[in-house]
């Protein structure tokens, strides 16, 4: 589950790839309305995880095949512009 790192709430639409030890691509999904998905299975007893959502700095970790993962994602700084 893709989470806001502050606030605990699920991240809708976040893009999350899976790739093996190998670094072969195992598969790409987008989190839905629960900021729940799935992926795999993964070869071995390791991938990695990327993801990305608007608004968020990205995410890259190693997870342990056949074990649910809360990934915390850390809002991105915002630049405000005034007139």
């Amino acid at each position: 589950i893709v989470v806001d790192a502050q606030q605990g709430t699920p991240i809708a639409g976040a893009k999350v790839r899976l790739t093996g030890s190998e670094g072969g691509i195992i598969g790409e999904v987008e989190t839905g309305a629960d900021g729940g998905f799935s992926l795999g299975p993964v070869p071995g007893a390791e991938g990695h995880v990327e993801v990305q959502a608007r608004c968020y700095v990205d995410l890259s970790t190693s997870v342990s095949a056949g074990r649910q993962v809360q990934l915390p994602l850390t809002h991105r700084p915002t630049r405000m512009v005034r007139g």
